[in-house]
């Protein structure tokens, strides 16, 4: 049984005692509180107690008004009013408002069977409530069933006559309520070979007494129209076992089975396509994949005659392969795409529109290009299939076939499938020799990528990007303008390719001059021919001997914010292509992800080293502040820090360890803040009970350095310093190298200091002395390695 939970009500905590001493008597395993008054009590109602022991009369409170609050809330936790003195009408009273029992504290040996009683009435009072519940949840679900599942459920005899029927089969039977089903058999409601299956499905559920699990058969509504069902057969038994009847749950999959019919249908056109597919994925030859298309549109898909073109900018549909040949029709050729006369037919239309246009009878359209042509050569159905790949117009594929109404839904869609294999295809073609042609490009901003992230030199990163920029765009000159956010101002930063110091004074204004626009209205600005706007370079007076013709200006946007400007300037006239200007957009951004690294960088250096002086100094101040509170020990820590710092390093202790070695080292004795001041600033010797307190300083050390990851490590020395190399040490009482290293080396400095410096309860001793005295601890209180360094040293 798990422990009960008891609250007692109690202003007497004797009386109490009383009642918990008798409950453990009784056998009782418990964990109880005491309370007296409301305020206490409406505290402990959660977690609620299993049950509650409270006296009749208090000061502050009273059982009454107990059950009072109980009642109120709804919660029935058994309530046993013991008394002093009660009298037996106000007794009946508080049973009435709900106390389980009552108690006179002279008989409180029969609380334990009290106890016993109450707990057992209210588990059956649960068990009712859960009766109830489960009920009206059968209920509920009874009627759910009956109301508003989609599926059809019957129940039937042995006879297969109807005894509860759904809403859902009434309706598919075409009946307002189900109860006109009701003492019906099957054979009154389907046709007779229809409800002669569904009966002897029927008796092989009773006869095998085993489920028919998703049987799929075919039935018909009270329309006449032919449905599928997959239907669940249970066999259903009486209270005593027997069997009574069948239960039926059956769903119509009517459009499931249309469904798989569809699929069927679909996957020869499936099985066709991924033919096609591994076909066309196996070149990137332009003219052979076109050739393929046409070829196989025509021997394998079964039209007449085929040819593919592309859409060229101009509006013009270049034709690239055909199948078979018709030079009577393909001579002089010229459909177009674009909105002109010749552009009005089926392979206009389609590539316009983006949908497939289907001509069912050739000789009636005026449409079509040498219709005559087409009727001649016994073609009588056309279809123009728009070739997109990734929503743009690749071109046409324009099929012809011999039948009238070739082009019916299925094969339409079909073609239309295939056309768009072939567009993704020779769309990877053409993209393979785009691709080609940018190699060159791609190499370049790698250079400039391996240049960000192998140095964070900006100069050196923005030297490597003008150089990409003056190479692979050939041009004959490039600087960089570094934006000022303070000043507002952009300012020279690096140029590459001038004869002078042009422009290297550079200082400019947002929204003055090319660059200062280019940067203010954050776009590319394009000078064909500077000789037009001598004006705009007089600030440096070299810059006529540059002879530069043309200029572009790109701002450097990084994170939606301007970084610089980058000039580019040429000394012939400039045509920038749309791929020049992609180039010079891509360049650009590389330079300004290089600025936004670089002073990202600058920043955080700068913030981290703040922060770290920042830390450090408080540190001091720490080891200050207890220095200044124990009088005794007062510049004890600095003189130790250094000590330990010196025998650390001659340790050969690395220095990214040595950083928290000193801060370990400034608050070794951080934990004597929790030591009282009686005990820490007595003047006297300590007694046994104070030096156990006394001996907790590193366990508050290491409760308060260990929840701050800045100094995770640096508690080894507040933790550790007192341990002993014999195991002797405190508070954990480790042994040799169980004992961190930094605290190895602190333990020596720590209590050579401590030898060797005045306190006021003696002289310091001699060096000497000091020395002798660490050298006879070797072994004993000491690392004897650690000991051995440290007698090497100069003191």
């Amino acid at each position: 049984m798990d422990r009960l939970r008891v609250l007692v009500v109690e202003d007497r905590p004797a009386d109490a005692e009383l009642m918990v001493a008798e409950l453990r008597h009784a056998g009782f395993a418990f964990d109880w509180h005491r309370v007296d008054t409301e305020r206490d009590f409406l505290a402990h109602l959660n977690p609620l107690p299993d049950i509650i022991l409270a006296d009749f009369h208090m000061p502050q409170f009273t059982g009454l008004r107990a059950l009072e609050i109980l009642k109120d809330r709804g919660l029935d936790t058994p309530l046993i009013i013991v008394s002093g003195s009660i009298g037996e009408e106000v007794a009946v009273n508080a049973m009435q408002e709900g106390a389980s029992d009552y108690l006179l504290k002279d008989r409180l040996i029969r609380l334990g069977a009290a106890v016993n009683r109450a707990l057992e009435a209210k588990h059956l009072r649960d068990e009712e409530r859960k009766a109830k519940d489960e009920l009206a949840m059968a209920r509920n679900l009874l009627h759910t069933m009956g109301t508003s599942v989609p599926d059809y459920i019957t129940v039937k005899d042995l006879e297969s006559r109807y005894v509860l029927v759904n809403d859902a089969y009434a309706n598919f039977l075409g009946k307002a309520t189900s109860q006109e089903l009701v003492g019906k058999t099957v054979f009154d409601v389907f046709p007779h070979e229809l409800a002669a299956q569904y009966a002897e499905d029927d008796r092989a559920v009773l006869r095998t007494e085993q489920p028919m699990v998703r049987a799929e058969s075919r039935t018909v509504d009270s329309a006449n129209n032919v449905r599928w069902h997959s239907t669940t057969r249970v066999p259903l038994r009486n209270g005593a076992g027997q069997l009574v009847g069948v239960l039926n749950m059956s769903r119509d999959i009517t459009e499931q089975k249309h469904a798989e019919e569809q699929i069927e249908r679909q996957l020869e056109t499936l099985t066709a396509l991924y033919a096609t597919a591994q076909k066309l994925s196996q070149s990137l030859d332009l003219d052979q994949l076109a050739h393929y298309v046409v070829e196989t549109a025509v021997k394998t898909f079964g039209a007449r005659f085929a040819w593919i073109g592309h859409a060229e900018p101009g509006g013009a549909i270049r034709r690239l392969a055909h199948w078979p040949n018709r030079d009577e029709y393909l001579r002089d050729f010229a459909p177009r795409w674009d909105e002109s006369p010749a552009g009005q037919g089926p392979s206009g239309r389609a590539i316009r529109s983006g949908f497939p246009v289907v001509v069912d009878d050739v000789a009636s359209d005026a449409s079509l290009i040498r219709r005559d042509i087409l009727v001649s050569l016994g073609l009588k159905s056309a279809g123009a299939f728009p070739l997109i790949s990734r929503d743009k117009p690749f071109g046409v594929l324009v099929l012809h076939g011999a039948e009238d109404n070739f082009f019916g839904p299925a094969r339409t869609e079909f073609f239309q499938a295939f056309s768009n294999q072939a567009a993704a295809a020779l769309e990877n073609a053409r993209l393979l020799n785009e691709a080609e042609g940018r190699l060159q490009q791609l190499q370049a901003l790698r250079s400039i990528d391996v240049a960000i992230t192998a140095s964070l030199d900006l100069r050196v990163v923005l030297n490597v990007i003008l150089d990409q920029v003056t190479t692979h765009l050939k041009v004959d000159a490039a600087g960089v303008l570094l934006f000022d956010p303070y000043t507002q101002t952009l300012q020279f930063a690096t140029n590459r390719g001038f004869r002078s110091r042009a422009l290297q004074g550079s200082n400019l204004r947002l929204g003055e001059g090319h660059a200062g626009r280019a940067a203010l209205e954050r776009r590319i600005l394009t000078v064909q021919s500077l000789a037009d706007e001598p004006g705009e370079f007089s600030r440096s007076v070299n810059f006529g001997q540059e002879r530069f013709v043309a200029y572009v200006a790109i701002p450097l946007i990084a994170k939606g914010q301007i970084k610089g400007v980058l000039e580019v300037f040429h000394r012939a006239v400039l045509s920038p292509t749309p791929e020049w200007l992609a180039f010079l957009e891509a360049l650009g951004g590389q330079a300004a992800i290089a600025i936004d690294n670089s002073t990202l960088f600058d920043n955080l250096q700068r913030a981290n080293t703040e922060l770290t002086m920042a830390y450090d100094t408080t540190l001091e101040g720490w080891s200050q502040a207890l220095d200044l509170r124990d009088k005794e020990t007062e510049g004890h820590t600095l003189r130790v820090t250094k000590l330990t710092m010196r025998l650390a390093r001659e340790m050969g202790v690395r220095d990214s360890d040595l950083v928290q070695i000193q801060r370990g080292a400034l608050l070794h004795d951080i934990g004597k803040m929790g030591i009282p001041d009686q005990i820490l600033l007595k003047p006297g010797p300590l007694s046994d009970e104070e030096w156990v307190v006394m001996k907790k300083h590193p366990e508050y050390a290491n409760q308060l350095l260990a929840p701050i990851q800045y100094l995770r490590q640096a508690k080894q020395i507040p933790y550790s310093h007192h341990e002993k190399w014999d195991g002797t040490g405190y508070p954990r009482g480790l042994r040799g190298e169980e004992i961190p290293l930094p605290a190895r080396i602190f333990a020596v400095a720590d209590v050579f200091d401590a030898l060797t410096s005045d306190r006021p309860y003696r002289k310091a001793w001699p060096k000497d002395k000091g020395l002798a005295y660490i050298r006879e601890q070797a072994g004993k209180h000491f690392d004897p390695h650690v000991v051995e360094t440290f007698l090497r040293m100069t003191l």
